[in-house]
């Protein structure tokens, strides 16, 4: 279990590395469940970055336990509805596994992983190949 008080670079990715997302419909799909996630547990998050085929969020929990219910809800959640929109219920796992997540435990290295995630391209061209976002504070800190 993560404790709380230390910035972490946390991602997932489809299984197989199939794609999550195929039309922009799905990221704001998404958006929607992390917003719901927010609601039910909430955690400070700082920035995420949507691919494809996998995502990235930096999150600061403020106690034990609370990234990972908060990852936890989330990805049960989207893979529930994303089964349910494809019609693919009992066909398989929509996440490779469970999330990963790094400890952040300087400035520096946390400003470096927020930079590249804003600067990240997609592996493969397509109309819609990412979302990212930027709580405020570090929107202000990345124009530094």
């Amino acid at each position: 279990m993560a404790p709380g008080g230390i910035v972490y670079h946390t991602l997932n990715r489809g299984n197989g590395r199939n794609e999550l997302f195929h039309k922009p419909e799905d990221y704001s799909a998404f958006e929607r469940i992390m917003t719901e996630a927010m609601h039910r547990c909430p955690i400070r998050l700082l920035a995420y970055c949507l691919r494809p085929n996998h995502w990235h969020m930096v999150l600061w929990p403020r106690e034990e336990g609370e990234m990972t219910e908060f990852l936890r809800w989330i990805t049960l959640t989207h893979s529930q509805r994303l089964h349910a929109h494809r019609h693919t219920t009992g066909w398989g796992h929509i996440y490779q596994g469970r999330f990963k997540s790094f400890p952040i435990e300087q400035d520096e290295p946390l400003l470096m992983v927020l930079r590249n995630r804003k600067g990240s391209r997609p592996l493969f061209p397509a109309p819609f190949p990412f979302r990212f976002r930027l709580a405020p504070l570090f929107e202000y800190l990345m124009e530094r």
